[in-house]
């Protein structure tokens, strides 16, 4: 993974390379989608393990390994979150409608997580077999008791991606729509509302009869539209509904069995200076030339060709994904950091319980954290999930 240097050569943290900070991108976007199936197309983070795997004590995982799995498999489905509008967990935090997303932590940030409580004196006790997620009040209680304000910084490799996947249904009846996915144009809205809804964005169509596989028999009858470049089902990264228990414990989400999931967006952070290297990454129309700069010629074609990209090091350069971050307010001014650098738990005035920030994807520049709190090395994943419990403010 990367340097464990520092940042590349070229690199600063000012970011006064573009070129040199675009390269650094693809590169890390190449690493993580390398083939590590002898026998099928699996990215990299295909084999590390879903949030949920680290934290979650009914899910006992190995996060450490790199074993390959279907992503299938039921493990990896409570994994993925429906990003489906406000909900109770999540009251002030505007969401997409129909993407489904998930975050895999690579194993060099699962051993930090699971090695956290040792890195700190007094040491926390942790029984056999437990999870960060059940230590998360004990831990945070010490730390805001001895006002420690952030969590130590782990090692340089560190890698966390969170992927976005739409739905595809199977094109199985004559009225049947011709099977696609969004793709962003780079197009920016021109007045209110300041929004990017992927549902409005270009399709990019999909051959039906390359949809056919196990459950899903498309209809003869579907077809392309005339003029329009059918692509294949495999020129994307995909999964595919099979039984009906599968998605159970995904709230809002009930594809038919047969139905594709296709990926559209993806972010890869890397610890490689203490704010971290944020990248992101999502399909994106041939005309979208300026996102799509410095791609090398092996990203070019196949699953890698239809992507574009953003990369900073600094908070003070916009950056947004417009499949996970689009249709949030202030998208167009958002920048990874300003809203990750708020990942931080705090204990209720109110009531004691302890509790974390509400991200703001337009905050401006600058700490913006306040005394009293612990600040989770800017990952909203430690704090969700050692609390479960998201609300508050920045």
């Amino acid at each position: 993974m990367p340097a464990k240097d520092g940042l590349p050569d070229g690199m600063s943290a000012e970011g006064k390379d573009p070129a040199a900070l675009r390269t650094h991108g693809w590169s890390l976007f190449q690493l993580v989608w390398e083939n590590v199936s002898a026998h099928r197309f699996k990215p990299l983070w295909y084999t590390w393990c879903t949030d949920a795997e680290m934290f979650d004590p009914q899910t006992p995982v190995d996060c450490t390994g790199s074993r390959a799995r279907d992503l299938d498999q039921d493990s990896r489905m409570r994994g993925l979150q429906v990003r489906s509008g406000n909900t109770s967990a999540y009251p002030s935090l505007p969401l997409l409608p129909n993407v489904i997303s998930g975050v895999y932590i690579s194993p060099s940030l699962a051993k930090y997580i699971q090695g956290l409580p040792a890195s700190f004196k007094p040491p926390i006790p942790v029984p056999s077999g437990e999870t960060y997620s059940d230590i998360g009040d004990a831990l945070y209680s010490a730390l805001l008791k001895n006002n420690v304000q952030a969590l130590p910084q782990g090692p340089s490799d560190e890698v966390v991606i969170k992927v976005a996947w739409a739905e595809v249904p199977c094109p199985n009846s004559p009225n049947s729509p011709p099977p696609s996915i969004p793709a962003w144009d780079g197009t920016l809205p021109s007045g209110p509302p300041a929004h990017l809804d992927p549902s409005t964005f270009p399709k990019v169509y999909i051959d039906p009869q390359s949809l056919a596989r196990k459950q899903c028999k498309p209809d003869p009858n579907v077809k392309v539209p005339d003029g329009q470049h059918a692509f294949k089902r495999d020129d994307f990264f995909w999964f595919q509904k099979i039984s009906n228990d599968q998605f159970t414990s995904i709230p809002g989400l009930n594809p038919q069995p047969g139905s594709y999931l296709m990926l559209v967006a993806m972010h890869i952070i890397t610890h490689e200076q203490k704010d971290w290297v944020w990248a992101t990454y999502w399909l994106s129309t041939p005309t979208d030339t300026g996102h799509r700069a410095g791609k090398p010629a092996a990203l070019q074609s196949g699953k890698g060709a239809p992507f574009a990209m953003d990369i900073s090091v600094s908070e003070e350069k916009p950056i947004y994904n417009p499949f996970l971050e689009g249709k949030q307010e202030g998208f167009e001014q958002g920048n990874c950091m300003r809203c990750h650098r708020a990942a931080s738990v705090f204990r209720s005035p109110d009531n004691g319980k302890l509790i974390c920030n509400v991200p703001s994807n337009d905050a401006e520049p600058g700490p913006g954290l306040k005394p009293g709190v612990v600040q989770t090395s800017f990952l909203w994943t430690l704090a969700r999930r050692a609390t479960n419990f998201c609300a508050g403010s920045n």
